[in-house]
């Protein structure tokens, strides 16, 4: 059995399947949500209870498990840095935080959430046609990651694009104390601040215009960085695209110069799946 984890900062999302492949990424056998706990002690027995209650699955029948936490990770150490909207994760390696002692060697991996919804994507999702791919999530922060050859960048750390700084004078993102970064202007929370409104509730086209001129300006600084073939936009306020995108798009045509074409813009479909599914997909290229 192989289970997929997406701890958020209000629920947390467990899945199971008993063979992964790439016809069979998507569809789950076992799926169960609940209220992300305050503490780790409730989370494990959350979790615990999830996997050998409610899944009927013993510590012994697990494959691989893989946890996707929002934050910075060790990728060697197999170990959270920074998690922020669950601090308590902050410096536990995976095996602190699942609640099993007898897992196969090699077997429990954690890593960033946004890596792998970039990872479900270009393998299972909207840019399967594409070997460069950057993924953005715009929500309550800004996260992302390059894909390259359907595999996460190779490297120890995942460094947030939305820590990126756009303008030194800028508004201070709350989460972090950066100031003026790419995060400040274009998350939810920054929404929020800036219009005074939820991004949920605006159907103002001045404001969504105003709003994917900032974005613009982030997304810009990714293509020049990673050079993506195509740009995926996932999160929260990726579902109110249909309110900025042909601006964004205006934006980024009359930025990016020398008559090179900007990268393709596409949004996801999985919703808050493409976590889940992406675990999968690292555990397939891991194990298998």
């Amino acid at each position: 059995m192989y289970i997929s984890i997406d701890i958020g900062g209000t629920k947390t999302r467990v899945t199971s399947k008993s063979k992964i492949d790439q016809q069979n990424l998507i569809d789950f056998e076992k799926f169960h949500v609940f209220n992300t706990p305050k503490n780790l002690k409730s989370l494990k027995s959350h979790i615990k209870e999830t996997i050998l209650d409610n899944f009927q699955i013993k510590e012994t029948e697990i494959d691989a498990l893989i946890i996707g936490v929002a934050g910075m990770i060790d990728r060697k150490e197999q170990k959270v840095l920074f998690a922020p909207n669950v601090p308590y994760l902050n410096t536990k390696k995976v095996l602190e935080i699942v609640p099993f002692k007898n897992l196969k060697k090699n077997t429990a991996f954690v890593e960033n959430d946004a890596s792998l919804a970039g990872l479900a994507e270009s393998v299972a999702g909207v840019a399967t046609a594409y070997n460069v791919v950057a993924y953005i999530t715009i929500s309550t922060g800004v996260g992302g990651e390059r894909i390259i050859n359907k595999k996460i960048d190779d490297s120890r750390y995942n460094y947030e694009p939305g820590h990126h700084i756009i303008d030194r004078e800028g508004p201070t993102d709350t989460k972090t104390g950066i100031h003026g970064s790419f995060e400040a202007f274009s998350s939810g929370n920054a929404f929020r601040e800036i219009y005074q409104l939820s991004p949920q509730d605006c159907v103002d086209d001045l404001i969504w215009e105003s709003y994917a001129e900032d974005l613009s300006v982030g997304l810009y600084n990714v293509i020049m960085m990673w050079q993506p073939e195509v740009i995926v936009l996932g999160g929260g306020l990726s579902q109110k695209a249909d309110y900025f995108l042909k601006h964004l798009q205006e934006y980024l045509d009359n930025m990016v110069w020398f008559n090179r074409p900007i990268p393709d813009i596409k949004v996801s479909h999985f919703d808050n799946k493409n976590v889940l599914i992406g675990g999968y997909v690292y555990l397939n290229q891991k194990i298998n």
